[in-house]
């Protein structure tokens, strides 16, 4: 059993280039390996010496730290031939400068050069680790992000919490903006799993002979232009965590096996080893596409769509909740006073005119449209107060929209014309409750224009 107090020297003759010397120069320690450097069979004979005596001023870097009274941090010097590497350090008692030790980083080159190798290795590994981390989405994304008070938004919630309770694996499919991964990041963050990573991968941008190498990792050399050390694969990132496959239903059939596998075994193999490893991972994956559709179009294997559906979720298109429309609209503007660095004129709040409007259209693009709006309007507007003026846009666009198959149906550029701004004033109409003053101002006219117009068009 190691003693401290009785075994010191053994610890102390253990440290490679070790040399102590008192407030005067005078040699009080030195290891065996270096007295054998400087020819000396026994390290007796050298105690007491003055350490100019024993190096010349080259390779004695002590007498600097006794010069300064400060250390001397990698410090290279030569001695026969040899590269040496080492740390110089004061000794100080009651404030009082009593001596020097050093000793070496590195013996010789061939050890420094050794390091440097593995330094790089591990800079390859950190440069992979970093953009990897961009993909580790460590989400802060929890069910208060989840804005709604319709009982499809509360049923949504409850869906959440019972599933979090579970390790089953999931398919959330909905349509485009309806916040698929915001559910996925929800249900990993009320879960057990919340402390370790959730990690996140588009399935359609992932070039199909690569999916293996990015799920699994692969071993170092396994194939050119292969990373020195190999690579974790985001599956072995997830481990105690969660696996979010985006966009699930464009995974080639090809692959769709290789994702089988893992899900079958919970195992995984890199590309190029040979030992399994065992992984515990959820999978949660998002489609705004019918799986169950795919199967029987024989584009998605019926085994692999029963592993991942598991537990189904659906989630609710913004048209089906649209009582949930003003709220997310403010909590979308919170966001936005932010992101687009309104910090002294933000917008507070929409008025009612605009929550009517914003109720009455049907978003096919769900809240990344509403998103897509609400920051065009608050481009438009220096007030507290987002109204109906700064719709104008959206509103013109709608006109005309909604009534392309009229417009496609009229023979001339002259009806083209006609029928868009007849389209164009009836929809503002609608927007305004047919306030004339509100209308011709949302349309840039006078009001002896827009009545003109009205007529014009035998608008009620």
């Amino acid at each position: 059993m190691l003693d401290i107090k009785k075994d010191y020297e053994l610890i102390l003759n253990n440290i490679p280039g070790l040399v102590i010397i008192d407030e005067k120069g005078r040699l009080l320690y030195i290891a065996n390996k270096t007295a054998q450097y400087l020819g000396v069979k026994s390290r007796s004979e050298l105690i007491g010496k003055d350490i100019t005596e024993l190096m010349d001023e080259d390779t004695n870097r002590l007498n600097h730290v006794l010069e300064t009274g400060r250390e001397q941090i990698g410090e290279a010097y030569f001695y026969e031939g040899i590269t040496m590497i080492c740390n110089g350090y004061p000794l100080y008692k009651g404030g009082k400068l009593v001596g020097a030790f050093e000793f070496d980083i590195f013996e010789s080159a061939s050890v420094l050069n050794s390091f440097i190798k593995k330094l790089e290795k591990m800079s390859a590994e950190l440069d992979y680790y970093k953009t990897a981390y961009n993909s580790i989405k460590t989400t802060k994304h929890t069910m208060d992000n989840i804005i709604g008070k319709s009982e499809k938004t509360k049923m949504l919630k409850n869906m959440i919490s019972s599933t979090a309770l579970t390790n089953s694996n999931v398919l959330i499919q909905g349509e485009t903006g309806t916040g698929k991964e915001l559910v996925a990041s929800a249900i990993h963050n009320s879960s057990q799993r919340h402390l370790n990573n959730f990690i996140a991968i588009n399935c359609s941008a992932i070039p199909s002979g690569l999916f293996e190498s990015e799920l699994y990792g692969y071993e170092e050399g396994s194939f050119t232009g292969a990373l020195k050390g190999g690579k974790k694969g985001k599956v072995e990132l997830a481990n105690k965590g969660t696996l979010f496959l985006d966009e699930i239903d464009q995974l080639p059939l090809s692959d769709q096996p290789k994702l089988l596998r893992f899900l079958q075994e919970k195992q995984i193999m890199k590309v190029g080893g040979y030992d399994s490893i065992e992984v515990d991972v959820r999978v949660i994956c998002a489609t705004n596409r019918s799986l169950k559709q795919l199967v029987m179009d024989k584009e998605f294997r019926e085994d692999l769509y029963y592993r991942l559906n598991v537990v189904e979720i659906n989630l609710v298109p913004l048209r089906e909740r649209k009582e949930d429309i003003p709220l997310i609209a403010l909590d979308i503007i919170a966001k936005l006073n932010k992101s687009m660095g309104r910090v002294s004129r933000t917008v507070d709040t929409i008025d009612k005119e605009v929550e009517e409007l914003l109720c009455e259209y049907s978003w096919p693009g769900n809240v990344r449209e509403l998103q897509n709006i609400l920051e065009r309007a608050m481009n438009t507007c220096y007030d507290s107060v987002l109204t109906i003026e700064h719709f104008r846009d959206f509103i013109l666009a709608r006109g005309i929209d909604s009534n392309v198959m009229d417009i496609a149906r009229s023979g001339s550029l002259e009806d083209i014309k006609n029928n868009a701004e007849k389209a164009a004033i009836i929809n503002v109409g609608k927007s305004c409750g047919g306030n004339k003053a509100k209308m011709a101002k949302m349309l840039g006219i006078s009001r002896e224009t827009l009545y003109q117009k009205i007529k014009k068009y035998n608008i009620e």
